[in-house]
């Protein structure tokens, strides 16, 4: 696949429904007409407790902003009060439930491979969709802005790439982690097989191949379950 193929990949969705859909901005609009039916009427009948529309959108616009990252509850806070009036960290964490629950959103907890280990392992959750689509409807964007600002499409990549990895090793009782300490080294992506160890750098280029070291490279589109 070609970087505006992934792209393109990415910001469309996963969605069965795309297929029937011929056109692109159709198939873009899956996306934003489910995240309209979330914030409207879903998050409030999931767990018949009456939410507010407007706040339900401002936490998911803040959770795409923070996508791939380790933000803090207190950072997403701060962005809907700042868009939307202030709302208590308790409300917060009741969106937040409600969007795990409707599969919306799906963080990352922090895996440290030593309990008796003296390197700090950082143990926020990173923040993750269910599907990279969810976080470019909501912050509104199109597949072309993301041609110009790689570096944002970065952190979309990794979302993409983590929701092909759970998909694929879901059959296999596969789970998702990540590793970051104090030092800065990190691994995007743990994924917990019960197989033989493997070091692999998922990319967007075109070709896959065995580096001299031993690890693995391989393109997204060549990804299979």
């Amino acid at each position: 696949m070609e970087i505006e193929q992934i792209i393109f990949s990415a910001c469309r969705g996963g969605w069965p429904g795309f297929l029937a859909r011929k056109s692109e901005r159709a198939q873009l609009q899956i996306a934003r007409d489910y995240i309209d039916s979330v914030c409207e009427t879903d998050i409030s009948t999931v767990d018949g407790v009456k939410r507010n529309p407007l706040w339900a959108s401002q936490i998911l616009r803040s959770y795409a902003r923070n996508i791939s990252t380790l933000a803090k509850e207190s950072n997403i806070l701060k962005d809907v009060a700042s868009a939307s009036g202030a709302i208590s960290h308790d409300t917060l964490s009741s969106y937040i439930q409600a969007f795990e629950r409707l599969f919306i959103i799906q963080d990352i907890e922090a895996w440290c491979p030593s309990i008796r280990s003296a390197t700090a392992i950082r143990s926020g959750k990173k923040r993750e969709f269910c599907d990279p689509s969810i976080a470019v409807a909501a912050s509104g964007l199109k597949p072309e802005y993301f041609m110009t600002d790689l570096q944002s499409f970065g952190f979309i990549f990794e979302n993409l790439c983590i929701r092909d990895l759970r998909a694929y090793s879901a059959k296999y009782e596969g789970k998702i982690s990540y590793y970051h300490d104090r030092y800065n080294l990190e691994a995007d992506c743990v994924l917990h097989l019960r197989e033989p160890d493997l070091l692999i750098v998922i990319t967007g280029t075109e070709f896959a191949y065995r580096r001299l070291d031993g690890v693995f490279v391989i393109p997204i589109g060549c990804l299979r379950g």
